[in-house]
């Protein structure tokens, strides 16, 4: 599968960095102000060191048309596509990458994602919907990994669960990872494994989840007749 292209068009850039420094571990104080494609505006403001490379920023970002990202993402799962998705932002990022093979990251503050529509392209019909989903109180860490959220909430999240002909749910085709057309490995003779411990997850606490007004529709086309 071809990787799309990753189009984003951002204009009346205003960028300005201060304190610029020959010594390359020396942190530059950095603001950035941009149009986001159609409509969104990304706003940067803090710190950053090039070598290696580390960074705080107080981030603020508001109706971010973030298709193009969830195509470059999500390229694999070729029966779905997202067609409309707008990201609101507003926190403080650090990113820390001195520790070659182990970046350290975190991020708090609050996210959200407006106006989000996808297509079930196996049944050519609407997939998921909603107007507003939002996450705030968000205090995320990676190395070592965790996520705490106060609240999260979605508004008129809009979804249609089909049962096929076939008796195939496309909530399970649509998201389906796509082979790469490469044809299957021949069958390997059979060996003694030893199975590995699990691996722990990392620590998720959200406070509170809220929905409101939701409408979830079922079709069966499996059983005849429906």
């Amino acid at each position: 599968t071809r990787t799309p292209a990753l189009k984003l068009a951002l204009s009346a850039l205003d960028l300005k960095v201060r304190g610029y420094a020959s010594d390359s571990r020396a942190p530059r104080e950095l603001e950035l102000n941009t149009n986001w494609n159609k409509g969104g505006t990304l706003a940067l403001r803090g710190s950053v060191s090039p070598q290696p490379l580390s960074a705080k920023l107080a981030i603020s970002a508001s109706r971010l048309d973030i298709v193009p990202l969830i195509a470059q993402a999500t390229e694999r799962y070729d029966e779905i596509s997202v067609t409309r998705a707008r990201l609101d932002a507003r926190g403080d990022l650090a990113v820390d990458l001195s520790r070659a093979g182990k970046p350290k990251a975190s991020y708090k503050g609050q996210l959200g994602v407006a106006d989000f529509t996808s297509i079930d392209l196996i049944n050519d019909t609407d997939f998921v919907r909603w107007r507003q989903f939002a996450l705030s109180r968000i205090d995320a860490k990676l190395n070592p990994t965790s996520l705490v959220v106060g609240d999260a909430a979605i508004a008129g999240l809009q979804t249609r669960l089909i049962l096929d002909s076939q008796g195939r749910l496309n909530l399970r085709e649509v998201t389906r990872e796509q082979s790469d057309g490469a044809p299957p490995a021949p069958a390997a003779k059979p060996t003694v494994t030893t199975v590995a411990a699990p691996v722990a997850l990392p620590p998720v606490r959200i406070g509170r989840i809220s929905v409101s007004g939701a409408d979830i529709r079922y079709s069966d086309r499996f059983i005849r007749p429906n």
